[in-house]
């Protein structure tokens, strides 16, 4: 589109929109909004920084590793390191089996918080459509209604008259 099919363009949706300003079919406020509803459009009004926090903790949750190279053997006692030396190879099957057992209970708390996670991410998008679509056509529908009401306040006023208020 060439610079004066654009200038022309816009010259006629200037006289458009005063035109329908001035016979009440666009309200004196129309400009402002449409600003408000994009930018509540613009804008997520469900962030949940908590939830983001919680995928974070989940991934650290599936981070942590348990072994026994994490148990200390260091003692204050004279002897005493070498004694839980002798104690952990002594238990080493227990312990062994206790810290399988802690990282199954780790994996299975990390999957269901990713479940929790997923679902409340999915509530957020249920919550984000369906209310917030349904606010926005409330909306709309009473712009709509506004927008009749000053089209006959338009027409059932003289030209020029004065609204007593």
């Amino acid at each position: 589109m060439s610079d004066s099919a654009w200038s022309r363009a816009m010259a006629e949706i200037r006289h458009r929109v005063e035109a329908g300003r001035a016979n009440g079919r666009y309200p004196e406020d129309l400009d402002d909004q449409l600003a408000s509803q994009f930018a509540r459009a613009a804008k997520d009004p469900l962030t949940f920084t908590a939830l983001s926090a919680l995928t974070r903790r989940v991934e650290d949750l599936r981070a942590l590793r348990f072994g026994r190279n994490r148990i200390g053997l260091t003692s204050t006692m004279p002897g005493g390191a070498q004694l839980h030396r002798i104690i952990g190879i002594a238990v080493s099957r227990s312990i062994s089996g206790v810290l399988q057992q802690v990282a199954e209970l780790s994996r299975g708390t990390a999957d269901a918080l990713d479940g929790v996670v997923a679902a409340l991410e999915e509530q957020r998008a249920i919550i984000t459509n369906d209310l917030f679509g349904d606010i926005d056509a409330v909306h709309a529908r009473l712009v709509a209604a506004e927008h009749r009401l000053a089209r006959l306040e338009a027409q059932a006023s003289p030209a020029g008259a004065d609204d007593p208020v």
